[in-house]
Order: structure tokens, then sequence, then C-alpha cells
């Protein structure tokens, strides 16, 4: 089994309708969810919400609460000159973003048009309580709907596995 307090996560969207109409890549890393299926997830106390915009290249890290707030001061370019968002004593303890160490990267496929783009960043969790991170991620168009589609459990969210917040 894998696991540390700090890690580099990556997360990818593409766009196939439409050049440059991929909006976001929503990620969660939640307590709660089944370790094999997700279900259960993405909820609960310990949340790690975020958005990206592979448009601007910026990275919006959610409240503790995961109530779509996005305080400013958990906003940041990703790459160089972002800065570290969330962690002990933000608006987002639960999980600790290093922009500036993170990384993006996005391209047009010039056959189809497709849009595809990804961000990788380094995540750092506390220490403390010993749990796993329940990892989920979708996509989203410029026309409103999430990538992959799904019809069961939360729309849009794909389960992705899990990581350990200390070395197994």
């Amino acid at each position: 089994m894998n696991g540390s307090q700090r890690a580099k996560f990556r997360f990818a969207g593409s766009e196939p309708e439409a050049a440059s109409k991929l909006v976001q890549i929503r990620g969660v890393l939640s307590v709660a969810g089944d370790d094999v299926t997700g279900i259960g997830g993405p909820s609960g106390a310990g949340i790690c919400h975020f958005v990206y915009d592979p448009r601007s290249n910026v990275i919006y890290l959610d409240d503790a609460n995961a109530g779509q707030t996005f305080p400013t001061s958990l906003i940041s370019i990703v790459g160089v000159g972002g800065t570290d968002i969330g962690g002990v004593g933000t608006a987002n303890p639960n999980c600790k973003i290093r922009a500036a160490s993170s990384s993006s990267w996005k391209t047009i496929t010039q056959a189809s048009h497709q849009t595809v783009a990804d961000v990788t960043l380094d995540i750092e969790f506390p220490v403390s309580p010993r749990v796993k991170y329940h990892i989920y991620s979708y996509s989203q168009s410029e026309f409103g709907g999430s990538l992959p589609l799904r019809v069961e459990g939360n729309p849009g969210w794909t389960y992705r596995g899990y990581w350990w917040n200390y070395a197994q």
C-alpha cells in the first residue's frame, strides 16, 4: 500500500465537442467512501475539494465544509508564482495545495479539435488523524455537461482510488 503526508496527484479532463471549451477539472479527496467502489463519497468531514480552471491556470480550494465558497485566500495560479493555499490556520485545514510546486498542461489536438488538460497538484495532508483519502474527479465543459457522464451515484464524479496520509 502507498501513502504519505505529502504527494503529487494528477487530475485530467478533455472536451471532445469543441476546442477550448473545457472550463474546469474538479477533484475531491474525501475521508468518506468505500475503498473498492467509492460509494458513500465524496462527502463528510475532512474533505479537500478543489476546482482547476485550465483557461486561466488557476486553482480554487473550497472551504473545509465543501460549501462551494472558494475564499480568496484559497486561490492561486499553478506553477511558477503560485502560493500555498489551505492547511492549518486557513479556511480549509483539511489539505494544503502547494501551487508553486504543482504543474499543469493543456493541448488542443488538431485533428479532432479536442481540448485535453491536466493538473498535477502537490498536496499535503494533516498528520493526524491517520486516514484514507478517497479520490474523486470530473471535468466540466462550457456547455455545462460533466465528463464522464454517469447515471448512478454522484453524477459526474468518478472514483479513482484512495491514499493514506501516512507511510504504510
